[in-house]
């Protein structure tokens, strides 16, 4: 039975019309005899999407049901009333994201997770069912290698549809200000890109890499730089997994330290080294290759840290220190949902390279509320560097 589709959902989601009247016509009629609704507005990727797919398509494609992730396409959201969207007026079509501005892509993603968040009792369990995945993975029982790398190859920030988080499938996502600490004169790299880019907001993702019940408490934490008509740049940091439940216990970085042979986590990242020729180390000459508005920096004068270090902020942890003691089985995202706005949670440092002195970058602060959501979990990507991976 095909599902309601209110009118207002589609008044309030699309987007100004860019394409002559004719095709925007035929599209709209093929709309009304396929949904029963009006399409008042749309562009020519929407008009030439929808005219080149038959009713049958359009109609399963605007079901979530039956779904590998219970969601809707990107570019058809605005046909689901029921399911996980929760009928999100506010929310985006991202149809045209290639054309948006950072701050549009910023607001995107940011709606999204608000219009997807999970409600009373809606949080994912953190099931131990994640973790077998890997285990399945590595013996080739459910994902190719194809789908692995998409980690790596997709520069896009969305995920692929069915593709799931294999580690870290279950986060919080904020928005952070990256506020730029004064150098030390005894410590001061001009470092480029990203890092040059003074005051910015960046979209981040706290989470854990798996069950800690399985693998120990495994903080991780990414970072989405939006750079103006480019590809976002994306940072990732984990540091190895401790008995201790604060998630701002230890710094995260880039760099792994050695992880002990013989250990779960040894062979996870063994079997990742067949993908990749180094798992343990994510480069970061990508952050250094634009400005924050897009100005490539020549190649001969890209300068990025060996590693970027993530100290959490004594607030941070007192913070959830509190929280654990009145609750020592709180689930990590309640606690995060508690943390105030305007709470410093990290410094961060760069390091030129192994053994070189650490320079203060800036502080991490939030501006918004932590939000768990359906978005973060199963469509926000934040893609890996392929620099040096093996992939290109």
């Amino acid at each position: 039975r095909m599902k309601r589709f209110p009118l207002f959902l589609i008044a309030a989601a699309m987007i100004r019309c860019a394409t002559p009247a004719n095709q925007c016509e035929e599209a709209a009629d093929i709309v009304y005899d396929c949904f029963g609704e009006e399409l008042t507005e749309c562009n020519d990727a929407l008009a030439n999407r929808i005219i080149g797919s038959t009713c049958g398509e359009l109609i399963s494609e605007a079901d979530p049901e039956g779904k590998a992730d219970g969601f809707c396409p990107r570019w058809l959201w605005w046909l689901c009333a029921d399911g996980p969207v929760r009928e999100c007026p506010n929310a985006g079509m991202s149809i045209d994201y290639g054309s948006f501005s950072s701050e549009e892509r910023m607001n995107y993603h940011w709606e999204w997770a608000q219009c997807t968040e999970y409600g009373e009792g809606e949080v994912p369990e953190l099931q131990r069912r994640t973790w077998d995945l890997v285990a399945d993975a590595a013996r080739g029982a459910v994902t190719s290698l194809p789908r692995l790398t998409r980690a790596f190859t997709n520069s896009e920030d969305e995920m692929d549809t069915g593709r799931v988080k294999l580690l870290h499938p279950y986060g919080s996502m904020v928005q952070l200000g990256w506020t730029p600490v004064e150098a030390d004169a005894s410590c001061d790299v001009p470092y480029t890109g990203v890092f040059a880019g003074g005051e910015q907001t960046v979209l981040a993702r706290l989470s854990l890499a798996a069950n800690p019940q399985v693998a120990g408490f495994f903080p991780g934490v990414a970072l989405k730089f939006f750079v103006e008509g480019e590809d976002s740049v994306n940072y990732h940091a984990v540091r190895l997994p401790h008995d201790e439940t604060n998630f701002f216990l230890q710094p995260v970085s880039n760099v792994l330290p050695e992880i002990p042979e013989g250990t779960s986590l040894r062979r996870v990242f063994d079997f990742l080294s067949r993908f990749v020729d180094d798992g343990t180390r994510m480069r970061l000459d990508h952050m250094a290759s634009f400005a924050p508005d897009g100005t490539p920096v020549p190649q001969e004068e890209i300068l990025s840290p060996f590693e970027m270090e993530l100290v959490p902020r004594q607030e941070a942890y007192d913070l959830y220190a509190q929280a654990l003691e009145a609750n020592p089985e709180a689930d990590f995202r309640e606690v995060l949902e508690g943390i105030p706005v305007g709470t410093p949670l990290y410094d961060v440092f760069g390091i030129e390279s192994e053994g070189a002195c650490r320079q203060h970058l800036a502080t991490l602060t939030t501006e918004t509320r932590i939000v768990a959501s359906f978005w973060s979990d199963r469509r926000l990507q934040f893609a890996h560097p392929m620099q040096d991976q093996g992939l290109e």
